[in-house]
This record gives structure tokens, sequence and C-alpha cells, in this order.
């Protein structure tokens, strides 16, 4: 609170109106990445059953990198891409709610300072 009181008004307006449209800007962004991460759930789900199955299979454990023909290898490869990109998805999503509260805090902060300038 003490960052925002230096400012007079004029600047604490300017600046709640560039928090809150910062604010909700990133609250549809987060909702974009939560919805991604949720609709990837069964793709990794099923990708990770498929892992399960290759690395506990007795015949595959030595066997399958020297005889894996190069269809299964872009396979394999698509399969660990999509788990990457669904852990990005879910880390924009927690990254972005951080934030979004670490804005909401802001908000609220200039709120109750443009409340007490405006009692006075």
């Amino acid at each position: 609170m003490d960052y925002y009181s230096r400012f007079s008004h004029e600047e604490l307006e300017s600046k709640h109106a560039d928090i809150l449209h910062l604010y909700e800007a990133l609250k549809k962004d987060t909702r974009v990445w939560i919805a991604l991460s949720f609709a990837l759930i069964p793709v990794s789900a099923f990708i990770l059953r498929d892992f399960y199955l290759l690395l506990t299979n007795p015949t595959y454990a030595f066997y399958t990198s020297k005889n894996m023909n190069i269809a299964e290898i872009i396979a394999l490869l698509i399969h660990i891409r999509a788990l990457l990109l669904h852990a990005a998805f879910i880390a924009f999503s927690v990254s972005d709610g951080f934030y979004l509260g670490f804005l909401r805090r802001q908000k609220e902060t200039i709120e109750e300072l443009l409340t007490i300038n405006e009692a006075k």
C-alpha cells in the first residue's frame, strides 16, 4: 500500500484502469489454458497407459529399441510431445492463476486507496 500511496488520484485511476484491463484479459486467457488442460486429460491418460504397457511388458524390455520401425518411433515421439504439451498447458494455467491472484490483490489495494482519497 505504501507504493501506491505516493500517486495522485488521477495516477491511481490510470493504474487501476491498466490493472483492470490486464486482469480481465488474463482471466480469459487462463480459462482457455484450463479448458485445454482438461480436454487433454483423456489423451494423456491413454498415452500413459500405453507407456505403462510398453514398460511392463517383459518382451519389450531390451528388445524394443533395437527392432522398432520408423512408424513406432514416430508414434512414440508424438506421444511424448502430447504429454509435454499437456504439461505446458497445466503450467501456463497455474502460472496465470498465480499472476491473476497478484493482480487481484493490486486491484483491491488501488480500489481501497481510491476510496480513501474520495473520502478525504
